[in-house]
């Protein structure tokens, strides 16, 4: 009794998950004996109860179903109906002691595949009984299938089908094919089809009467039997907007080579081995080659910063990224070197294409270069004003010169020290040289002073920021320097002077200068006082860090004297 079904392989046997809904175990033992006689084409699943029933029945998990017509306390053909609603596709057989001819045509209205009585004789013919059910369900499912395949063939599909038999006239067409001759199928069939059916097996045709009006179709032909009689079937595609398609992508391609042609910029067409397949009249004047030449020659012929290798490696980052724009240099025909920008797109396909778009930038590099030229010539002449400025603080307290140039080296250092740019640090060195500019304003008695200061004095004194900030903040430094100068003595807690700035409200740069300012003038002589030296300096930011003083400024200033061997410079 081996049988293959649809969803097997070859040779392979399905194996079917039974559900006996019995609540009497002699009756179920002898199902399961008939059953396991034929143990490789069955698993029976037994239901004794009616939550095993209803747990069995939401899982789904069988293939048939084996039942009493009254069962589990349900009653008349509910069991029968329950599986019916819920999965309507699985066969039920009725297994009944009673052997009512109503029953039994009551079971099969209901939806049974079958009705066999409980005696040994039956029930010993239960196995074959399943396999002809499900043989039959089988063959239910692939008529199914075969019936929706031609459905969908002669009714769904967008290709038009006509079957022609020998005298030429057409026996077959779905609705596809009457809207591509203006007709319905039946008006077609019984008419000569009145395009030649020869050797050719593809070919187009014009359709002047299509429905929407005249068109293109391709055919394709091959032989088939229809009723018992050689015959022609013949496939036809609506090609009309592709025909229509293509001819707008001549003229497109045509207008993009005027528009290629006529570019101010130099435009060429690559493949993915750096061989010049177009280029526009505009690269032909930037390059001095003609068309010509240049398309017998290769990108490498042309560049004069890479080397082959590199327009190799250059070329499959394009093709990776998708696009690309960088500057190079090439070389033209009278050996000339000129800067070019470049931007790319690759265009995929077999083996797929680049597009370059060139500009001649050398004047523009010129132009950019004499600009730099110019920017640096102005930061000299402003960083020797800064210095120019540090030294008339020096001169007006000779007592505390070289502060600033050693105070100004530390927070450069520091600022480097956290991973601060090197423009960014010499920015701060700058601001460094320059941060007690405001002590211009302060007696030179009072700077030079070699006792402790009165109350009076010190508030002089502690004038000097804004007074800095004052004479700086008009001139128009790159960099924010007069802001810088008012914070240095901003305390990390707030507690410092002029506006009791706390935290992140001051300028990074600032919170350098502050503990710079402080291991400088500790580490260093003062006409009031003998220097302290560097640990009692360093002793000082490490007590107050968090407080007075920013942590991570701290740390590195820290680190570089202990781990790093930086001292303060000799003036």
């Amino acid at each position: 009794m081996e049988r293959n079904f649809e969803g097997s392989g070859a040779g392979e046997k399905k194996r079917f998950r039974v559900l006996c809904v019995e609540d009497n175990s002699l009756d179920r033992g002898l199902i399961r004996h008939a059953l396991e006689k034929e143990a490789d084409n069955f698993e029976m699943i037994e239901a004794v109860d009616r939550e095993m029933f209803e747990k069995l029945l939401n899982e789904g998990e069988f293939d048939m179903v084996l039942t009493d017509f009254n069962i589990l306390g349900f009653e008349g053909i509910e069991v029968l109906r329950g599986v019916k609603e819920r999965h309507p596709d699985i066969p039920v057989i009725i297994v009944t002691g009673t052997g009512s001819e109503e029953i039994a045509v009551q079971a099969l209205k209901e939806g049974a595949e079958d009705y066999i009585i409980k005696d040994p004789r039956h029930i010993a013919q239960l196995p074959g009984t399943i396999l002809r059910v499900m043989d039959a369900k089988e063959t239910r499912n692939r008529l199914r299938k075969r019936e929706a395949n031609v459905s969908a063939i002669s009714g769904n599909v967008a290709d038009g089908v006509v079957v022609v038999d020998r005298q030429g006239y057409v026996v077959f067409s779905n609705p596809a094919a009457g809207s591509l001759f203006g007709s319905s199928p039946e008006e077609l069939v019984g008419t000569v089809f009145e395009y030649p059916v020869g050797d050719s097996r593809f070919f187009e045709i014009d359709l002047p009467r299509r429905a929407g009006g005249p068109g293109t179709a391709e055919m394709r032909i091959s032989e088939t039997e229809w009723d018992g009689e050689n015959c022609s079937i013949i496939a036809m595609r609506d090609i009309t907007d592709r025909k229509r398609s293509e001819q707008l992508l001549k003229e497109s391609e045509e207008r993009n080579r005027k528009i290629l042609r006529s570019a101010m910029d130099g435009i060429w067409i690559e493949d993915i081995q750096g061989h010049l397949l177009d280029v526009n009249d505009a690269y032909c004047r930037m390059s001095g080659y003609s068309e010509q030449e240049l398309l017998n020659m290769s990108i490498s012929d042309l560049e004069a910063a890479e080397s082959a290798a590199d327009v190799e490696e250059h070329i499959k980052n394009i093709k990776a990224r998708g696009e690309d724009r960088f500057e190079t240099l090439q070389r033209r025909k009278d050996g000339s070197i000129y800067d070019v920008e470049v931007s790319t797109v690759y265009i995929p396909g077999e083996p797929g294409q680049i597009v370059a778009f060139l500009r001649d930038i050398t004047d523009r590099k010129r132009a950019e270069e004499e600009l730099l030229r110019t920017a640096e010539s102005l930061n000299i002449a402003l960083t020797g004003t800064i210095r120019a400025m540090s030294r008339i603080v020096d001169l007006r307290d000779p007592y505390t010169a070289g502060h600033q140039k050693r105070m100004a080296d530390l927070a450069g250092a520091i600022a480097e020290e956290m991973g601060m740019d090197e423009e960014r640090a010499d920015f701060i060195r700058l601001a460094g040289s320059i941060h007690d500019i405001g002590k211009i304003s302060v007696p030179a008695e009072i700077l030079s002073k070699p006792a402790k200061l009165s109350e009076t004095e010190f508030n002089l004194v502690r004038v000097h920021p804004q007074t800095g900030y004052d004479m700086l903040k008009d001139v128009d430094f790159p960099w924010p320097i007069a802001d810088v100068i008012l914070q240095h003595h901003e305390r990390f807690d707030g507690s410092g002077y002029p506006n009791g700035l706390k935290g992140d409200e001051m300028l990074p740069e600032a919170r350098i200068l502050a503990v710079a300012d402080v291991v400088e003038s500790m580490a260093s002589h003062r006409p009031y006082r003998a220097t302290l030296g560097l640990d009692s300096a360093l002793e000082e930011i490490e007590k107050n860090r968090g407080v007075l003083y920013t942590p991570a400024v701290v740390d590195a200033c820290i680190g570089l004297f202990r781990h790093k061997g930086y001292h303060l410079p000799e003036i």
